[in-house]
């Protein structure tokens, strides 16, 4: 998720207060499809979606939000900027609402397929490997995008000097838009991690670049649902009557 977002600021210069938000919607949009075609059988399918709703939602959100939106304010005050990233982060807010509803999805499939490692006598769930493992892989080819391919020639000088750039020949909007794409389409950036299982407790999609941590338990993806145990996936839709743990804080984080 950070991946995303600092790739994104490095070029086009714009803090993405949404960001959070967009990884909300491929968090939604992953469970949704898990709990809709993933199959015990081919345990592999489920990672196949989640993958698809990360680039899905990178290559149809991030183009839209940066030319409808973005574009108009690169260069201007930071103030303006906020304003419209924070603007664009209600709005997609309310975009999850009215797809998901305001109640938690659940979809512990792929978690519960990696099994556990155990390492040290103690026992260690290997999702978290696998994301480790994302995340890692993501990391270094971004690093071989910037720094041995000549899209990343171009992207650094557009990031050095846009002017002499733009002067060169060089098209600054499309390196933008492919940029924020990219930085949209990381699997990291839009896929859901695995949590506790928990309610929808107050804060919503996040209201920073980070995800709000998990809090109390509860009932399953609707109010007669049993309440499930184990890892789980989730997401922020909405603010529903909830009561949250001692644990939760009142600025949440990754």
């Amino acid at each position: 998720m950070s991946a995303g977002l600092t790739f994104t600021y490095g070029v086009v210069r714009i803090l993405n207060l949404a960001h959070g938000n967009l990884y909300a919607l491929g968090a939604y949009m992953g469970a949704w499809l898990v709990l809709g075609w993933g199959s015990s059988a081919w345990p592999a399918l489920s990672y196949l979606l989640l993958l698809l709703a990360a680039v899905f939602i990178g290559v149809t959100a991030g183009p839209v939000i940066e030319r409808l939106f973005l574009r108009r304010v690169y260069g201007k005050e930071e103030e303006i900027q906020i304003l419209l990233t924070f603007s664009i982060l209600l709005i997609l807010e309310d975009v999850i609402k009215l797809a998901w509803g305001v109640s938690p999805l659940f979809a512990d499939k792929p978690y519960t397929y990696m099994g556990v490692v155990r390492l040290g006598g103690v026992d260690y769930a290997g999702y978290p490997f696998l994301l480790t493992g994302i995340a890692t892989v993501t990391g270094l080819l971004l690093w071989l995008v910037v720094t041995r391919t000549r899209f990343g020639k171009v992207l650094i000088s557009v990031i050095t000097d846009r002017e002499v750039s733009s002067a060169l020949g060089v098209n600054v909007p499309r390196i933008y838009t492919l940029a924020f794409t990219l930085g949209r389409s990381s699997p990291r950036s839009a896929a859901p991690s695995p949590r506790r299982c928990s309610r929808s407790c107050p804060g919503s999609a996040p209201r920073s670049s980070s995800s709000p941590s998990p809090s109390s338990p509860s009932a399953g993806s609707g109010p007669s649902a049993a309440r499930p145990s184990g890892p789980c996936w989730w997401a922020w839709p909405g603010r529903p009557p909830c009561t949250s743990s001692p644990s939760s804080t009142s600025s949440p984080s990754t």
